[in-house]
């Protein structure tokens, strides 16, 4: 058989004599993404990435101010909680808001309900924190000290999420460590902000 043609797609779909994409490791690695398609399932990264950072960057910025206030801890998860659902809320109406103003259209429950499925995710960016407030709480903790591994835990998530972003995109290791980084300076910066707010 002959040499195929330049510019042709080969079976995997990239051109003949193409090198690989910069930044990205071999194609094999996706083989092995199992665990990694798994986790991205758990914290929303198949659905809507975007409102999952979203919700747990607000539920963890709301426990860093509310962990100075030395209420009870149920208390805080109530706020966080409230604070939440109405981001969620007003990020569904905007939207959809946008969309009317766009298309010229009237407003249609139905419509606004699809908006409020698909910005759901916001509400599941919350659960890890706010699972682990309640956890903590009931082992005995007091209550500053619960809602504050509340805030650890929405850093930790931060992390995890730009850790498995980049694996799931096949990311070569110096990208993985700068996603994930990027992931931890943002979990600092929740921490940082439950010692500057007073």
């Amino acid at each position: 058989m002959g040499e195929q043609p330049a510019g042709l797609t080969g079976p995997t779909g990239h051109r003949a004599g193409d090198d690989a994409a910069p930044g990205r490791l071999d194609a094999s690695f996706e083989q092995r993404g199992g665990l990694v398609a798994i986790a991205s399932s758990l914290v929303g990264l198949e659905t809507n990435p975007a409102a999952v950072v979203f919700g747990v960057i607000t539920v963890g910025a709301v426990l860093a101010a509310e962990g100075v206030r030395n209420e009870p801890y149920v208390r805080s998860v109530g706020a966080a909680v409230a604070v939440l659902v109405l981001f969620w809320l007003v990020h569904a109406w905007s939207t959809d808001t946008g969309s009317r103003l766009e298309t010229r259209r009237s407003f249609d429950a139905r419509a606004f309900a699809q908006v409020l499925r698909e910005e759901s995710p916001i509400m599941r960016g919350a659960l890890p924190p706010i699972a682990a407030v309640i956890m903590a709480g009931f082992a005995g903790m007091v209550d500053r000290r619960a809602v504050f591994v509340g805030t650890l835990v929405s850093a930790a998530t931060l992390v995890v999420i730009e850790f498995t972003a980049a694996t799931r995109n096949c990311l070569a290791p110096r990208q993985v460590a700068i996603q994930t980084a990027s992931g931890g300076a943002f979990g600092c910066a929740l921490i940082i902000l439950h010692f500057i707010v007073v």
